[in-house]
């Protein structure tokens, strides 16, 4: 696999690319979106070909300025030279190539290409997020957040239909590949499948959609090459985020969908490929002789995956490319390479070689899928399927056939292998909620109580490592060296935290004088409502009270010396603090709630992308004193200030919870500083400065002579006492009682008391920076290792400890030169130290 990063496909320094696609016909290209209210057209080849890249044949096609909003969709007509848009200024626009040289444009360019336009769209009353071309190219459908779907007649730029069903914000839209059907989304928590002949409802598919985030950009759809599966993203189930496949002419089945999890952020970008593959199996193998379709995931959390239907885990996933949000995915026409534009401004591209995804499968498969699914496609995919009464017929007949299958697989033909290869994926009942299928159960039939789960998934295995071209200077005209660097292969979705429980009530307290919280979830209310009269705050939480309009409301009472008040909230509320200046109440759909004492909110709901995994109130005794910390199951770990109202940290968790690790305990430094502690008794402090987790505690230590409870005190402080929650107490046995210093055992001990020394240092924590200090030169004094000390004398007289070079020097007099006096070892060092001390 070859994966690129395009350093010359940019909309500015500043403007962010929300949309990117691939022209699926003629000469290779595709156009992107941006936040400078700009359409461009780029050259595929230079994206695909280090030698285009590198040459003076130009890149950038044609900037297109017709917009006065950041554009948000662009998407190439299927079979011939349009390109369309959408924006914020509430206009669609049609482009069409036509010939002769481009035209100059704004800020002194001139386009290579001669893109005109064809028509301006306007009847929308707010943005367009999403548009999609039909199979034929007769039509193009625009949704907006006006709640509106508009369908266009692209040779008359007239309106053929404007459809008002949805209730709210309407965010993606697609057409079938067959040409039959068109699906919308809107975060009225719907999906719709309109028929195309008279535009009316044959579907509509909510119960995977009851949980959702409502702060997406846009939701993409995507049909399957075959037109068999709808996917959708922005499913929020449990304290997962998933998207979602739904089987063709399903869509009324309450239970009929596959969810496909894994992601850490909402999946807004689900994009099939144009192509069937045979593929080969997960780890390498022979590719299979059904086709099968493949698709990509682009998701908030950062990530691009790649799964075939006929694999339980993802194929690929990128996890180290992008820094922000992937906004859309694209396919090449060929199937081969995939391109992606995220919200750090940046577009990469994604190159599989057959021994990935397989051989793509033939103009003649393809065919064959088509005519034995839905009858002739008078030899050119795409065209749309003139509906008879005979075809409809044989499209229920297939459904039937797919019934009947249930009882003999092993009968099925190729051509059934898009369906078959997803069914497999549910064998044996591996995954699932609630029950999984019964052997031999067909998709149909098992899919809508199913997930699949990218957690255990594995990057693409290939006999040779993915080839990772570096950033280019855009002038170079020599092409550059193509590195090879095996650990970008890495990118396997880790498991998500546990959310937090949902009961029918709860209740905690505060005491108004030191704001020391006491949560007590699920404890006699009484003997609170005693400790409330001396001072003391009750919060009672109540789930499910009422339910208005189909919506279910949960009730917060507050009782405390100042008075009561009270609320109602949609969602289920799983945990509460509060101290005399706030009180924080987090939900079950991954909201936090921030109030003053008398009851007011302080701000509109927090969205936390995910689940809530934890609440805690922070325990220092400093600026941050009124922090509290908000995990999410996707290991975000969030500090707020719900005072000031104001974010004071987003940390991620992923990176130490490796191997399905939890959090054990997490708190805050008198610096604001994170200290974590896990299940496997590992301790982790966040640095600050170098913005990573940092491991003071794991099972090698135990040999330390600095490990807690040992023979060497470590003191008391931040560091120790992160240390000593962690550690098991059925480590203390292995210790021994011996004070002789094995070989391993010295260096385990001196790698720990450095790694503490500069973890306490790094918190601001100088009590503990005194006491390790004197514990790490006591110890190389005693160890004669000399290199070491002087290292240490040095830094120390340039302030490189603590950073303040007068602290250090007193730490150099008070803690290291007593113990070289003390050990009568190396004289000159301790005559140099007192020198400079002088």
């Amino acid at each position: 696999m070859l994966v690129d990063r395009l350093p010359w496909a940019t909309h500015g320094d500043s403007a962010l690319i929300y949309s990117i696609h691939c022209q699926q016909n003629g000469p290779n290209r595709f156009a992107t979106g941006g936040g400078d209210n700009t359409v461009k057209v780029w050259s595929l080849a230079a994206a695909l070909d280090a030698a285009q890249e590198s040459s003076s044949a130009p890149k950038l096609l044609a900037t297109l300025t017709d917009h006065n909003g950041q554009v948000n969709i662009v998407r190439f007509a299927p079979h011939a030279s349009l390109l369309a848009s959408g924006s914020d200024d509430g206009i669609a626009v049609i482009y069409e190539l036509q010939g002769g040289a481009g035209g100059g444009v704004l800020g002194g360019e001139v386009n290579v290409e001669n893109w005109r336009t064809k028509f301006l769209l306007r009847a929308h009353g707010s943005n367009i997020v999403d548009l999609s071309w039909s199979p034929d190219g007769s039509l193009l459908a625009t949704a907006s957040i006006d709640n509106s779907v508009i369908i266009w007649d692209s040779d008359t730029g007239k309106q053929v239909k404007s459809i008002t069903h949805h209730t709210s914000f309407v965010k993606g839209v697609a057409f079938d590949p067959v040409g039959t059907y068109m699906a919308t989304y809107s975060d009225d928590g719907s999906v719709v499948i309109w028929k195309r002949d008279d535009w009316s409802i044959v579907g509509v598919i909510t119960h995977p959609f009851r949980q959702r985030v409502s702060t997406t950009f846009a939701v993409r759809l995507s049909w399957s090459p075959d037109g068999q599966f709808i996917m959708v993203g922005n499913s929020f189930q449990g304290s997962t985020h998933v998207a979602v496949a739904v089987p063709r002419e399903r869509w009324n089945e309450k239970d009929d969908y596959l969810l496909i999890c894994g992601h850490r952020g909402p999946v807004v970008s689900p994009c099939f490929s144009p192509k069937l593959y045979h593929v080969p199996p997960l780890g390498g193998g022979e590719p299979a002789e059904d086709v099968t379709s493949v698709f990509a995931l682009g998701s908030y959390d950062g990530k691009v995956s790649v799964w075939a239907a006929s694999a339980e885990r993802a194929y690929f996933v990128g996890k180290r490319f992008f820094s922000n949000q992937v906004l859309d995915v694209a396919w090449t026409p060929d199937g081969r390479s995939l391109l992606a534009c995220s919200a750090d401004k940046s577009v990469a591209c994604f190159q599989f070689e057959e021994s990935e995804l397989g051989p793509v499968a033939t103009a003649g498969e393809m065919a064959e899928v088509m005519t034995s699914l839905y009858g002739s496609t008078n030899g050119r995919a795409g065209t749309r399927l003139v509906e008879t009464a005979e075809l409809l017929a044989l499209e229920k007949h297939s459904n039937q056939m797919r019934e009947s299958d249930r009882a003999n697989e092993a009968g099925d033909k190729p051509v059934r292998g898009a369906i078959k290869a997803l069914d497999a994926r549910l064998g044996d009942g591996a995954v699932g909620f609630g029950s999984g299928p019964s052997n031999g159960a067909s998709l149909a039939a098992a899919i809508g109580t199913n997930r699949i789960n990218a957690v255990e998934g594995r990057t693409i295995s290939t006999t040779r490592a993915p080839q990772i071209r570096t950033d280019r200077d855009d002038n170079s005209s020599a092409p550059q060296k193509r590195t090879r660097d095996a650990s970008r292969r890495e990118g396997v979705a880790r498991a998500a935290l546990p959310p937090l429980p949902t009961k029918a009530s709860l209740t905690c307290s505060w005491n108004l004088e030191d704001s020391m919280d006491d949560p007590r979830t699920g404890c006699d209310a009484a003997s609170l409502l005693d400790s409330m009269k001396r001072g003391r705050v009750l919060l009672t939480a109540s789930n499910g009270v009422s339910t208005v309009a189909q919506s279910s409301f949960s009730q917060i009472t507050v009782e405390g010396p100042g008075g009561t008040w009270t609320d109602l909230v949609p969602g289920n509320i799983v945990s509460a603090v509060g101290s005399n200046e706030y009180c924080v109440v987090a939900m079950a759909d991954g909201h936090v709630l921030l109030y003053s004492p008398c009851g007011r909110r302080r701000c509109p709901p927090l969205c936390m992308g995910a689940g809530i995994s934890r609440v805690i109130k922070s325990t220092a005794r400093s600026e941050y004193r009124n922090a509290v910390i908000v995990i999410s199951t996707s290991g975000s770990l969030r500090i707020i200030d719900p005072v000031g109202l104001r974010q004071l940290g987003a940390i991620d968790l992923v990176t130490i919870l490796e191997g399905g690790r939890t959090v054990a305990d997490v708190w805050l430094s008198n610096s604001g500083a994170p200290l974590v502690s896990l299940s496997d008794s590992s301790a982790y402090v966040w640095d600050a400065s170098m913005a990573f987790w940092t491991r003071v505690l794991d099972e090698s230590t135990v040999i330390s002579d600095f490990y807690p409870l040992s023979n060497v005190s470590m003191g008391v402080g931040e560091v120790s006492n992160l240390q000593s929650k962690a550690r098991p107490t059925s480590h203390a046995a292995l210790l021994g009682s011996s004070n002789k210093v094995s070989n391993a055992r010295y260096h385990v001990s001196r790698g720990h008391v450095e790694a503490n020394l500069a973890a306490a240092a790094s918190i601001g924590s100088m009590d503990e920076v005194d006491g390790f200090l004197r514990s790490y030169a006591q110890l190389l004094a005693e160890s004669q290792d000399d290199v070491r000390l002087k290292g240490i004398v040095d830094d120390l007289v340039d302030g490189k400890i603590t950073g303040d070079a007068v602290r250090d020097r007193g730490l150099l007099k008070a803690c290291v030169m007593p113990a070289m006096v003390r050990s009568g070892h190396n004289a000159k060092l301790a005559q140099r130290c007192q020198d400079i001390l002088n």
